[in-house]
């Protein structure tokens, strides 16, 4: 059909003749493909396309590096000249034939089909299989179809100044190629050590994850022009198969990477065993309307994960998105380094990976651990600037464990407790300091907690005009060594404020600090215990929020909830025995309790027993004093 994400069906025995007048059009709504053709037992293809088609692969405006690949056969096919440069260079008098097409290709002569830029620096390169680099082109003369992909620097179309160099603006372009459609199925060798780079052959996305492998690991290696990267013109992208979640799982990105790959885009793989060559052969079946097109967010989690991306934080307090790992727990997964996990490809810019016994990783699968474990980050090529990891984690919440960042150049990242099931933001600079850009700088312990003497009775905050009063009071402190206060204007970014020498008695003891002239907004306190062998457990959390001068009354948190368990805060009222009731809107009456308030801000949690959605009050009571709140279950 004519739309731009529409395709070419053709039915078995058929023929299309295109007299070299179809084109499969893309822009930035959709690319035009050719549907799964029929195909015999042999896997080729029974309905045919006779003649040339033109292919297009609409690019947006970004400065920056791209993996593409030309689906077309080999017989007849045209020059990278011919086609991506339109048949021009700056040189022929013709620089710019068809606005909106093409790019510049610098890196040689005139004669060998180079554009001329002031530096000529290469832009576009192949694939090296033996060495595992890219080689600089040194002609654009050749038949397209020679090399399976090629790295190209998209400057835009051919319209942009190169006199101009990188303050050029770029622009949208479309690259477009016109030839014989491959058609059937497509055998390819995988080399037995480094990594093969593989083409979609077809003017269609295909399906990674039905593609048929020999000896080839399930992880695929996409290219990212979006990364930050190098000068942020892109880095590498791994996703691997996750037998648990039954789907693939890719390290961060920003654009939406999937197991689909679109049309003119080429990735690599690797053999499983690394010893012996493989195969993988691509298939009409294996054509998909699935992925997005847009690949020329950051993926859902799945399962027990780790993820953690490292962002660079621009001078505007922007990010970019540098580079990203995965560790994934599972039962049946090993803590060998297996071809189940995924070999980290070494990006131009920075880089994070996991070191395994020597071996970097982008995808870690790991048994789900029942003691202590450590995920040992491994860092590279980190410049003198602001950093930021965010470790996402999902399903890992394990009953007695706590997860802990551990670094070794700043003491305020140092054993910072993490979020088991939320976003955790870590913030860190490198400095001219060689600690501070040290590969093993970070790491993550999976801590197993252990169970001290101290028992916390009662932990309060209670605002005092301008200041907080944090007090708490234990009980069989014996052999504790010392208490610290942590703050945040959050439940989760704690840092240590206050430190105190441990009474360590028996009967235990009561302690207080004053957090003097805070700024207005939500303070959150929790009390941090350690003991004389260097063990530690945390209280509960408490939180003031500062208006002005404090005003006694009751809070509820969270205000909006989705579970069945809040909690209930009690601050600067009369001391006393209050009476706790919870009712829904048509004055139902779901709990009621009693709650020995002894001063300060004291917390007790609200179970609804599994209570519908809806609007509901809360009233507490003593004598003529009360004091009314709500909140609402979704």
């Amino acid at each position: 059909d004519g739309a731009n994400t529409g395709s070419i069906s053709i039915a078995a025995a058929a023929t299309l003749n295109t007299g070299g007048f179809v084109t499969l059009r893309s822009d930035s709504t959709g690319t035009s493909r050719i549907a799964t053709l029929p195909v015999d037992g042999s896997g080729t293809a029974t309905a045919f396309i006779n003649g040339n088609v033109s292919i297009e692969r609409y690019i947006p405006a970004r400065r920056t590096w791209r993996l593409l690949a030309a689906p077309l056969k080999t017989t007849g096919a045209p020059t990278i000249n011919a086609a991506w440069q339109e048949g021009s260079t700056t040189a022929s008098g013709s620089p710019n034939p068809s606005p909106g097409y093409g790019t510049h290709l610098t890196g040689g002569s005139v004669a060998n089909g180079f554009d001329q830029s002031p530096t000529n620096g290469s832009s576009i390169k192949s694939f090296n299989s033996t060495s595992l680099s890219t080689t600089a082109l040194t002609n654009t003369n050749i038949p397209i179809t020679n090399y399976p992909g090629y790295f190209v620097y998209v400057r835009g179309d051919r319209s942009v100044n190169l006199s101009a160099g990188s303050s050029a603006t770029p622009t949208n372009t479309t690259l477009r190629m016109k030839g014989q459609v491959y058609t059937g199925q497509k055998t390819l060798s995988v080399a037995a050590v480094g990594y093969s780079l593989v083409a979609n052959p077809y003017p269609s996305a295909i399906d990674f994850g039905t593609l048929t492998r020999s000896n080839v690991s399930n992880t695929i290696y996409v290219w990212d022009p979006k990364l930050g990267g190098n000068y942020g013109v892109g880095g590498y992208v791994t996703g691997t198969w996750n037998a648990g979640t039954g789907d693939y799982i890719f390290t961060g990105s920003v654009s939406p990477v999937s197991r689909y790959m679109p049309s003119g885009e080429a990735f690599f793989v690797m053999a499983s065993d690394t010893t012996a060559p493989g195969t993988i052969t691509i298939k009409e079946s294996d054509k998909s309307t699935g992925g997005s097109d847009a690949v020329f967010g950051f993926t859902a989690m799945h399962g027990a994960t780790v993820r953690v991306n490292l962002l660079t934080v621009n001078a505007d307090s922007s990010t970019t998105v540098d580079d990203g790992l995965i560790a994934i727990y599972g039962d049946d997964n090993s803590n060998n380094v297996t071809p189940d996990d995924a070999k980290k490809i070494i990006n131009g810019g920075e880089n994070i990976s996991l070191n395994r016994n020597g071996k970097l990783l982008s995808i870690e699968q790991r048994r789900t651990f029942s003691g202590n474990d450590t995920l040992f980050i491994n860092s590279r090529q980190l410049k003198q600037q602001r950093y930021r990891l965010l470790i996402n984690t999902a399903g890992i919440d394990q009953q007695g464990f706590s997860m802990i960042l551990k670094d070794n150049f700043a003491p305020e990242n140092n054993d910072k407790i993490l979020s088991t099931n939320d976003v955790n933001t870590v913030e860190f600079t490198v400095t001219s300091n060689p600690a501070s850009y040290a590969a093993n700088r970070f790491a993550i312990l999976f801590a197993q907690q252990q169970v001290l003497a101290v028992t916390y009775t009662s932990v309060n905050a209670v605002q005092l005009k301008k200041d907080i009063n944090v007090s708490w009071h234990t009980s069989n402190e014996m052999g504790m060594d010392s208490y610290t206060i942590e703050a945040s204007p959050d439940p989760i970014h704690f840092i240590p404020v206050y430190s105190t020498q441990a009474h360590s008695t028996q009967a235990g003891s009561s302690y207080q600090w004053t957090d003097i002239s805070v700024q207005p907004g939500m303070h959150y306190y929790r009390i941090k215990g350690k003991n004389i062998s260097g063990n530690f457990s945390y209280s509960a959390i408490v939180k003031v929020k500062v208006t002005g001068e404090s005003t006694p009354g009751i809070n509820i948190y969270p205000n909006t909830i989705t579970g069945n368990t809040l909690k209930l805060s009690l601050f600067g009222i009369e001391t006393g025995i209050y009476s706790m009731a919870v009712y829904d809107m048509t004055g139902r009456l779901i709990q009621r309790s009693k709650i020995n308030y002894n001063g300060g801000q004291e917390s007790t949690l609200i179970n609804l027993n599994n209570s519908s959605a809806g609007l509901y009050r809360v009233t507490i009571c003593s004598g003529l004093k009360q004091f009314v709140t709500s909140f609402t279950k979704l």
